[in-house]
C-alpha cells in the first residue's frame, strides 16, 4: 500500500464482517473533497492514519463481500452550516442488503422519500450522540462491492485525527459470547455475556443472562420450577441501533443409568434443559416489535415473548442465538 500523506489509494481489504449484519452506508458529497491522489492536492488538516488502520483492522475481520479502494481528507465542517451539513449527509444515505447469492444490493435513503419527520429524528440523534462537530473534518471512503458497484460513504474525523463517524463502521458490528465454566452449588449454575462491537470498538449491543437449576439430592433431578434462565441485561449503546433479547427452555431427559429422569418417569436418566437466549438487532429505520403479553416461538422453543421485526430498506434486521444444554448431573453438555 503506498501513502501519501492524508489520501490513501488502493486499499484492498481481505475480507468484511463474520457473523453479520447490517449495513447502513453514505453516498458521498463530492464538491467538499479535493480529488485525485497527489500530495500537492491535499487540504489542511488531521491525519487520517487512525482512521485507515481502524478500517483495515475492522475489514480482516470480516467476510463481507466488499473491498476498500480510497480513502479521501474532506472540507472542515463550519458550526453555521453543520445541521444542515448533517441533514445533507443522512439524505445521501445508502444501505446495503445481501440477496441470496450473497451479493451486496445498494439502497439509497434519497430514493425511498423518508417521511420528513424520519429524517428529522435521524439528523438530531446524529447530532446529539456527537457523530459530528464543529471542527471536524469529512472523509470520503471510495468501496467496491463484489460484484463492481462502486459507492463511496462520508466518514468524519476531530482536528486531532481521532476518528468519529463512518457509517460502515459503525452501524456493522462482531458478535461475541463468553462461555463459563459451569459452577455446581446445590445444582449448577452459570453466567453467559453477549456484545456485538461495531468498527470503532464500541460494545453496541450488550446482553448478559443466567442460567441456574437446584437439584435433588442424588443429583439426578431438577427440583426448581421454571424458568431456569434470567436475563440480568440487555442494552443498546449506540445511535441507529436497537435489541430486544428473549428466551425459552425445553425439558429432557439424558440417559444416565444410575437415575430415574422426572420428564420421562419410566426412563433411565437425568433431568436436562436445553436453553435458547435470542437478541434481535435493528438499524436505521427498522425497528423491532414486541409483544410481552402474547408468547412466542423460536425454532422449537416457547420463548417469553413475540418478537418481529418491522422492516424497511432502508435499515437493518439480525437475530444472534446461543443454545445450550444443562443437566441435573452432568452440569452442561
Amino acid at each position: 500500500m503506498k501513502k501519501i500523506a492524508h489520501i490513501v489509494c488502493a486499499l484492498t481489504p481481505k475480507t468484511f464482517f463474520p457473523r453479520l449484519l447490517f449495513f447502513a452506508v453514505f453516498l458521498s458529497l463530492s464538491g467538499l473533497f479535493v480529488p485525485g491522489c497527489k500530495k500537492d492536492n491535499l487540504p489542511a488538516g488531521p491525519s487520517t492514519d487512525a482512521f485507515e488502520t481502524l478500517a483495515k483492522s475492522f475489514l480482516t475481520k470480516a467476510t463481507l463481500p466488499l473491498s476498500l479502494d480510497a480513502l479521501t481528507l474532506g472540507a472542515e465542517v463550519p458550526q453555521d452550516s453543520l445541521e444542515n451539513m448533517a441533514r445533507q449527509v443522512i439524505e445521501e444515505m445508502v444501505f446495503l442488503r445481501t440477496d441470496p447469492a450473497g451479493n451486496l444490493l445498494v439502497n439509497k435513503v434519497r430514493d425511498g422519500l423518508l417521511p420528513k419527520v424520519t429524517i428529522d429524528n435521524m439528523v438530531a440523534g446524529f447530532l446529539a450522540d456527537g457523530r459530528m462537530l464543529k471542527g471536524d473534518y469529512l472523509v470520503r471512503f471510495q468501496w467496491r462491492t463484489n460484484t463492481g458497484v462502486a459507492f463511496t460513504t462520508l466518514g468524519a474525523v476531530s482536528p486531532g485525527g481521532v476518528p468519529r463517524f463512518e457509517p460502515v463502521l459503525h452501524f456493522n458490528g462482531i458478535e461475541t459470547v463468553h462461555t463459563p465454566g459451569v459452577q455446581p452449588r446445590s445444582g449448577w449454575t452459570s453466567t453467559w455475556t453477549r456484545t456485538i462491537e461495531n468498527g470503532f470498538g464500541s460494545d453496541c449491543v450488550e446482553v448478559e443472562w443466567k442460567v441456574d437449576i437446584t437439584t435433588s439430592p442424588d443429583g439426578c433431578n431438577i427440583v426448581d420450577p421454571a424458568p431456569h434462565i434470567e436475563i440480568t441485561k440487555q442494552l443498546s449503546n449506540c445511535w441507529g441501533w436497537e435489541q430486544h433479547t428473549t428466551k425459552g427452555e425445553i425439558a429432557w431427559c439424558n440417559p444416565q443409568q444410575d437415575c430415574r429422569c422426572s420428564v420421562q418417569p419410566q426412563s433411565y436418566g437425568e433431568d436436562c434443559i436445553k436453553w435458547v437466549v435470542v437478541t434481535y438487532v435493528a438499524t436505521g429505520a427498522s425497528n423491532i416489535k414486541v409483544e410481552t403479553n402474547a408468547g412466542g416461538e423460536y425454532k422449537g422453543f416457547k420463548v417469553d415473548a413475540k418478537v418481529s421485526f418491522e422492516v424497511s430498506r432502508f435499515g437493518s434486521e439480525a437475530t444472534f442465538e446461543k443454545i445450550g444444554n444443562l443437566c441435573a448431573k452432568s452440569g452442561s453438555i
